[in-house]
């Protein structure tokens, strides 16, 4: 079983087919062909909520579209609507000063009546057709000119298949016809052959519609309708699938959506009876309280901490938005280094990115932290984590004193709770020790707090790619800061991705110091923005820096300390960055 709650999500009403996720520049998206006929966009905000776009595309039947993300903007493949079941491909722009479908393009000879499955595979956009006619799926691929076709599968699909990648080998899941009971088929494609066999494990279920796949941390999952013709999900642990759960009760004879966003695994289907689109929801990766498993004694320059950048950075666009997950969900998908930026107004301290309101105040950050702790309680401690925050003046007019008032009164709420490095240390350990700061919030400041408050954060280095060291005050052990943020071109990120990689070097080379090293980039010029930064602006997303250090990480050595890595959208791709620093700080 997967183990998990399942909460029910509402994604939109008006719905005249099923649908598909895609995640693009740090939002996930939902597609499905509206009441009219034509395809629609739902976007969800981050207060979770769904809301649908005011652009339609092209017009496409009862049959769901399918769409990938890639870069800053989505491909879209989808059926016609009547009998010819022709297929076109068309792209949309979210970001675009004015967002808008280009013109379709049909992918001449092929016809289907199911949804096709994507996915990007070394560098290409690979289409999975199910041709029922020829008793067959058809395989095609594209960079950016015409389709090419691959080596079909000879086997009849009586639904849509899926296409995902696990441990950069491409999956081709095939719903077989009545002949072959319905099963599902895992088809393995080899890269040097150019051709496919059946995967060594198969998942061992049926359904009465297409299949959706999805990978999170090296887990494969599989949505599909069952024989009650409600949804299930199944997924593949270390090579051996397990028992499937049903997570939606409602009819969806159409292909479900399967995606995993931030640290959510999400379902939708099609609720024919009610004519919307339904969804269920939990937590994909469990981190709640992965310090429990820690030694005490675990210096902090020991320690492997996920963190990260402008965390409350929700809203503002693509311009401003650094994050997909409130702090509570930071919290629980092993996020303990949260970067809180505020402005003070005269009444309130507001977190902002810029200019740009997030729409919460310190207080609700100290109580969403607290509220954190306080659910992991660990053997007699109050909890067994232990999370750090940055504090920031973001307002360049604000009155420092002022400033420093304002944080001051705050934190006096929390005293008991609060942590900072000014206590006498000895000769022997100099650098705080996790059992010293379980249950409690350790303040930094990057902006003057006052005296005795906060650990001082400064000299905080400019933007360039040379990690400076320094000593702070009330401390006794460096920091060492990676802070090379403004790269006007996106598609410049080497010089960015070199400072990553001398900042993680260090951390070997100096063990006796505290090493930050943010991975996040924007522009600013507003050239680049954080999500292109992070998931890239190429088509194959390669050169993005969060690609980049999952790459990174599955090379690097097991037992070896990152120090505390700070990111935009740790969740992408495919939640893999948080689990796998975590990893470090773990037994075995």
């Amino acid at each position: 079983m997967l183990g998990m709650a399942w909460a029910d999500v509402k994604v939109s009403a008006g719905v005249a087919s099923g649908a598909s996720y895609a995640v693009c520049g740090g939002r996930l998206y939902c597609a499905f062909a509206g009441e009219s006929g034509r395809v629609e966009l739902a976007v969800m905000a981050a207060d979770r909520s769904w809301s649908r776009l005011r652009q339609v595309g092209p017009s496409v039947g009862g049959v769901a579209p399918t769409v990938l993300g890639l870069g800053a903007g989505l491909l879209m493949v989808c059926v016609a609507p009547g009998s010819s079941g022709a297929l076109s491909f068309a792209s949309f722009a979210p970001s675009a000063d004015l967002p808008s479908w280009s013109q379709p393009r049909t992918i001449q000879g092929l016809r289907t009546r199911h949804s096709v499955g994507l996915a990007v595979h070394r560098g290409r956009v690979w289409c999975a057709v199910a041709d029922e006619a020829a008793g067959r799926v058809l395989l095609l691929n594209r960079v950016s000119g015409p389709w090419e076709v691959e080596a079909p599968i000879e086997v009849v699909a009586s639904g849509s298949p899926a296409l995902v990648v696990v441990d950069e080998v491409l999956h081709c899941m095939v719903p077989t016809g009545r002949a072959h009971g319905g099963t599902v088929v895992d088809w393995v494609y080899s890269d040097e052959q150019k051709a496919w066999a059946k995967a060594p494990q198969q998942p061992g279920v049926t359904t009465t519609s297409g299949v959706s796949a999805c990978v999170v941390n090296g887990v494969r999952y599989l949505a599909y309708g069952n024989a009650s013709g409600t949804v299930s999900v199944a997924r593949q642990v270390e090579g051996s699938w397990q028992q499937p759960e049903e997570v939606l009760d409602s009819p969806s004879p159409t292909r479900p959506a399967l995606a995993q966003f931030a640290n959510r695994l999400l379902v939708a289907g099609h609720d024919v009876g009610a004519a919307a689109v339904r969804g269920a929801a939990r937590v994909a990766v469990p981190l709640q309280s992965w310090m429990a498993q820690v030694p005490d004694g675990r210096t902090l320059g020991e320690l492997s901490i996920p963190g990260t950048h402008d965390s409350c950075a929700l809203y503002g666009g693509f311009v401003a938005c650094t994050q997909t997950m409130s702090l509570t969900e930071q919290f629980s998908a092993g996020i303990r280094w949260f970067d809180i930026r505020l402005v003070w107004d005269g009444t309130t301290l507001r977190a902002h990115h810029g200019i740009v309101d997030e729409r919460v105040t310190l207080t609700d950050v100290l109580e969403s932290l607290v509220g954190c702790l306080d659910q992991q309680p660990s053997e007699g401690r109050v909890s067994s984590e232990a999370v750090f925050v940055s504090i920031k003046d973001e307002g360049s007019d604000a009155d420092p004193a002022a400033f420093a008032q304002a944080v001051q009164a705050v934190l006096t709420r929390y005293a008991g709770r609060l942590h900072w490095v000014g206590l006498a240390r000895n000769d022997r350990q100099p650098m705080p020790t996790l059992g010293e700061l379980r249950g409690k919030i350790v303040v930094l400041a990057r902006s003057d707090l006052g005296r005795g408050v906060g650990l001082r954060l400064a000299p905080w280095p400019a933007s360039n790619a040379t990690v400076v060291s320094f000593t702070p005050d009330d401390a006794d052990f460096p920091v060492a800061v990676e802070d090379d943020w403004n790269i006007e071109n996106p598609f410049d990120l080497a010089a960015k991705w070199t400072a990553v990689e001398t900042s993680l070097e260090a951390v070997a080379a100096a063990p006796d110091a505290w090493h930050l090293t943010f991975t996040s980039a924007s522009s600013s010029l507003l050239t680049n923005w954080p999500a292109m930064a992070a998931e890239g602006p190429w088509t194959h997303h390669a050169i993005g820096i969060n690609s980049r250090l999952a790459a990174l990480l599955k090379t690097w050595p097991t037992d070896a300390s990152l120090g505390t890595v700070v990111m935009d959208f740790p969740g992408y791709p495919e939640m893999q960055i948080c689990p796998a620093i975590i990893a470090r700080n773990l037994p075995g």
